[in-house]
């Protein structure tokens, strides 16, 4: 095959005669990605009409080899609202018989120029033991963050033992100061404030632990906030939420996520699951996700459920565990400075 020819731009700038190929092209990553049946391609299509956030750009690359066919793909985004302004990632997929001819060099090569000078750190990350790992070691040695991606295989559970240890945490929970509630697609008018929830979840997200990542915190505001649940819900995501309140103060206090697609009907995804520090230590994180477990066993026929951890974050590593969460894969995050992916790509 001769060199392939690369395209890049806007969503708008991409040929709709190359999109049924980038389609199938992304269903084929996230399968080899999760050794699982991929979410159904109609989930692809709908992403790429979606509208972007509001506070990130993003430039496009395909691959464009013999026979007009695209053999890889490539996506370089950064944010320009918010936070981490000098921040961006970068994402890449070659097709697995057209790899090791320096496709994936040639699309970061195109994509790195996009990026206003601003931008000084881009962050890949791949999946340990993929090629994707040995490609990103040519940049960078060392990876600077590992998650674990962690499932429960749903048809392991008594549903009846399920139910016991539930009430048990929730009637703990109410015993200490607490009740939950329980919204769909985040529509909490009426249950929460949303200052407050989102002040609750700014501050949840910056406790994760970054191990060796240097981004600074996030900035969360009610707008954002509900911008990421519109984006996600007009790709056909459905989110169901338990939200604790401390019955004292009547202010939420931690809460947890999950993210159900008709399109991807094996797999529920667990978005966050957190409690703000001053009411750690309650066993309520436990509770909530025991919350969720029962819902996924009464109300869904859902198979697996897949969350996922810093690998330093023990005390979450324990709650997935007792509910029989088992390692499914690993991923690593690499934090690369923009003039050191020059000189690897010079």
């Amino acid at each position: 095959m001769n060199k392939p020819k690369i395209l890049v731009g806007d969503k708008e700038d991409i040929p709709t005669k190359y999109l049924e190929q980038l389609f199938a092209l992304q269903q084929l990553a996230e399968e080899e990605k999760w050794g699982l049946l991929p979410s159904e391609i109609e989930l692809f299509r709908k992403k790429w009409y979606t509208r972007e956030f509001y506070w990130i750009n993003k430039k496009i690359a395909l691959a464009i080899g013999s026979e007009d066919h695209v053999v890889g793909y490539g996506n370089i985004g950064w944010f320009v609202k918010y936070d981490n302004l000098d921040r961006g990632w970068f994402t890449a997929y070659v097709a697995k018989e057209h790899r090791q001819k320096g496709i994936g060099k040639s699309i970061l090569k195109a994509l790195i120029t996009e990026p206003p000078e601003q931008i000084k750190f881009i962050y890949m990350a791949c999946v340990l033991g993929s090629d994707g790992e040995i490609f990103l070691r040519k940049i960078k040695k060392d990876n600077d963050y590992q998650e674990n991606r962690t499932a429960a295989d749903l048809t392991e559970f008594d549903i009846n033992v399920v139910r016991e240890e539930t009430k048990i945490l929730l009637e703990k929970a109410n015993k200490n100061g607490y009740r939950v509630i329980e919204v769909k697609n985040m529509q909490i008018e009426g249950f929460v404030d949303s200052e407050e929830l989102v002040t609750n979840v700014q501050q949840i997200w910056n406790d994760i632990p970054r191990e060796e990542l240097t981004f600074g915190d996030y900035v969360l505001t009610a707008k954002k906030h509900k911008e990421i649940y519109d984006v996600e819900m007009l790709h056909g995501s459905n989110y169901h939420s338990f939200i604790v309140i401390c019955k004292e103060t009547n202010k939420p206090v931690g809460y947890t996520n999950l993210n159900l697609n008709p399109l991807h009907k094996q797999v529920t995804w667990q978005d966050d699951t957190g409690v703000i520090p001053e009411h750690r230590g309650k066993g309520l994180g436990l509770m909530l996700k025991y919350q969720f477990l029962l819902y996924l066993l009464e109300k869904t026929d859902t198979r697996y459920w897949i969350t996922g951890t810093a690998s330093s974050n023990e005390h979450m590593i324990k709650i997935n565990k007792i509910l029989n969460h088992k390692l499914w894969i690993t991923e690593l995050e690499f934090e690369i400075k923009r003039e050191n992916i020059a000189k690897y790509l010079n």
